[in-house]
């Protein structure tokens, strides 16, 4: 895999990241980061598509992971699959803390 191959799979991984976070504080009302995590996530992304702006021409809208509005309460905004993901990320961190 070439750097730019793996900048994008991080630039991607990094989006999915954030929007599963994101929906879980604004539509769920729970957490899994701190606050300063969450910030250094999203630092880390605006750097790598700063510093690669070529790469934005292979990393299509539709490969994104969609929201219509960026910390939106709406679960209508999410995808399903972000939805479902993210209820299982959740699910699973209160199934590890209860044990």
């Amino acid at each position: 895999m070439t750097n730019e191959q793996e900048t994008l799979k991080r630039i991607k991984k990094l989006r999915t990241m954030l929007t599963m976070h994101r929906y879980l504080y604004y539509v769920l009302a729970s957490s899994l980061i701190s606050d300063q995590r969450y910030d250094a996530l999203e630092t880390e992304l605006k750097k790598l598509v700063a510093d690669n702006p070529q790469l934005e021409a292979f990393d299509a809208d539709s490969d994104r992971c969609p929201t219509k509005t960026v910390g939106s309460s709406n679960p209508d905004d999410y995808t399903p699959a972000m939805v479902a993901l993210a209820e299982r990320v959740l699910e699973q961190h209160q199934k590890e803390n209860r044990a």
